[in-house]
């Protein structure tokens, strides 16, 4: 509505949300239809492909059949590649078919369930939560505060990956199923217990290996000491 009254062009970024929330995109759950939309990743299911979406009235800016100045909307990069496009729609069908939107959020409340269980019993309920959707979870360590706490973050993560399993991001696929879940419900206990024995002995940082994760977006690198 803002964006309406203002004359604002409202643009969606789909790249993640899109085919989780819904096939069509994240704005179709929720009932918000943005001006212009971009998808990207798993689209094509890995193939090179992105699109921008929109309504008739601004995307024919960027075309030819019109006496209005000309809004560049096209890149070329792989711009006489097919095999992106025929992916994409492959991609699209195949994932209509099997109701994929249906299928990631079944795993990812599975998933959720088996942490919030797994979280109460290792008494690390609040430094280890699970925050976000059911088709999009995100995990996060805090200290007693509610605050993000990156060496904590990477205890409990350096613990999963001795457990095998590599979640910094959640990203549920058609390939993971309940066996995905029991293998990464374990790992994520043995986390918790490690982060557990972190706090409880007052020195979190013993019990990194390395450094700790430090944000993308910082104002010093702070490069490592020789």
């Amino acid at each position: 509505d803002l964006a309406t009254k203002s004359g604002t062009v409202l643009i969606f970024d789909e790249m993640i949300a899109g085919m989780r929330f819904d096939i069509r995109g994240s704005h179709v759950e929720y009932g918000v239809i943005p001006d212009l939309a971009t998808y990207g990743k798993a689209i094509g299911n890995g193939f090179a492909i992105s699109v921008l979406a929109g309504k008739k009235e601004i995307m024919r800016l960027g075309g030819l059949d019109h006496d209005l100045p000309r809004v560049f909307l096209l890149s070329q990069t792989h711009g006489s590649e097919t095999t992106g496009l025929a992916a994409c729609l492959s991609t699209i069908q195949e994932c209509s078919r099997i109701g994929i939107k249906n299928h990631i959020a079944g795993i990812g409340s599975r998933l959720r369930e088996a942490f919030n269980q797994a979280s109460e019993a290792s008494g690390s309920v609040s430094h280890v939560r699970m925050i976000g959707f059911d088709c999009n979870p995100q995990i996060l360590c805090t200290d007693a505060s509610g605050s993000y706490n990156p060496t904590l973050h990477t205890v409990f993560h350096q613990e999963v990956i001795r457990h095998g399993v590599l979640i910094p991001w959640t990203s549920i696929t058609y390939s993971h199923g309940e066996q995905e879940i029991e293998i990464t419900q374990a790992a994520l206990q043995a986390g918790m217990t490690k982060v557990m024995q972190a706090v409880e002995s007052g020195r979190i940082e013993d019990f990194v290996d390395g450094l700790p994760v430090r944000p993308v977006f910082r104002k010093f690198n702070n490069p490592v000491p020789s």
